[in-house]
């Protein structure tokens, strides 16, 4: 066996490669500079695919239920039959099912957190995040280190790290922008669009109300789960209205982001944000709410606005000095693009994985 450090990926890919860009970048770039890397997943095609085409194994295995032995079992097998020293879980929904019975031995176990809903005086929270078997919490962002820092006293605050998610251009330079003239909107509009799922946290309520503010030549585009006519029946009237199109759950998120003229986050916490990060990676101003790691993504006024949280009057404004002068949308988009490149880049985040990786060993 050769003496490159050896590292197990347990991770959950239950949607297409897109989503997953950072992540298996990140992965990729460690196995180039010369660790050996496992991956052990549910089964997916394309990223099975992927990953055996950059000579990364594939396993396939998950948990079956909330505690499963059988999993953990399975899990303890690859890490003694290849000999692992590191085990990087994706998920806590993983940690928990396995954390109760596998015994560490010879190797480290680091897990990810990417929002801002850990907290010490949760009991389930030992089960998996604060659990003392954990060696580190990778954080990708200075507002979430900030705050699982806070759930950790004593000596365990060290276990949290920052490592930013970063994102490439290269990624997106193929993505053909979406033709809204499918949607029966004007090639010209402009098109204001904002992805992510019908919850509090995104506060789509704030979005709906914002759109009040604009004349009916401006389009709105909500894209996610629930995103729909049936899930938003309450605001049925302003939608009506409005030129609000609900696209619901798409595939092809990048391609809408890559359409549209101006990307907006009306969402009460973020950890960091991967829509915002793949709008400005696309050279998208951005105008969105301070609601924590995603105000990391932009420097405010250069390359995107912040509007306090639920201030749906600000957010409008914001967005009408971005209508009014496409020379400051241009601007804020190629702001943004450097800003990824130069804070953000995928290229920084292998480099502090690796960093960190070595470091356990």
């Amino acid at each position: 066996m050769d003496n490159s450090i050896r590292i197990l990926i347990l991770g959950n890919y239950i949607s297409s490669k897109n989503v997953y860009y950072s992540e298996i970048e990140t992965f990729i770039g460690l196995q180039k500079k010369g660790f050996h890397i496992t991956v052990a997943a549910n089964e997916n095609s394309e990223i099975r695919a992927f990953f055996e085409n950059h000579h990364i194994e594939y396993i396939s295995i998950e948990p079956k239920k909330k505690f499963d032995k059988h999993f953990a079992n399975g899990i303890a097998d690859i890490i003694t039959s290849k000999s692992i020293q590191i085990l990087y879980v994706r998920n806590g929904k993983h940690l928990r099912s396995f954390l109760p019975f596998i015994k560490k031995r010879d190797f480290k176990i680091v897990t990810y957190y990417g929002s801002a809903s850990l907290h010490w005086h949760d009991p389930f929270a030992y089960l998996s995040y604060l659990n003392p078997k954990i060696d580190k919490i990778i954080c990708n962002s200075e507002y979430v280190y900030q705050h699982v820092r806070k759930q950790l006293f004593g000596r365990a605050k060290n276990r949290a790290v920052k490592i930013y998610k970063g994102y490439s251009t290269k990624w997106f330079s193929d993505v053909k922008p979406f033709n809204y003239t499918l949607l029966n909107i004007p090639k010209d509009a402009i098109k204001v669009i904002m992805v992510g799922r019908n919850d509090k946290v995104k506060d789509i309520p704030t979005f709906l109300k914002m759109t009040a503010c604009f004349n009916n030549d401006i389009h709105f585009i909500l894209a996610g789960h629930h995103l729909t006519q049936e899930h938003l029946s309450a605001y049925s009237q302003i939608i009506q209205q409005k030129n609000i199109h609900l696209l619901g759950f798409r595939k092809d998120v990048p391609e809408l982001i890559k359409g549209a003229n101006i990307y907006v986050q009306t969402s009460i916490s973020e950890g960091l944000g991967r829509a915002i990060s793949e709008a400005a990676v696309m050279g998208k101003p951005i105008v969105m709410t301070d609601a924590g790691g995603c105000t990391e993504l932009i420097d405010e006024n250069q390359s995107g606005f912040v509007a306090p949280i639920k201030d749906y009057i600000k957010l409008a404004e914001h967005i009408q000095k971005l209508i009014e002068s496409p020379d400051l949308r241009r601007q804020m988009g190629q702001n943004a693009i450097h800003k990824i490149k130069t804070e953000l880049s995928i290229d920084k985040t292998i480099e502090g994985f690796y960093e960190l990786f070595k470091d356990l060993s």
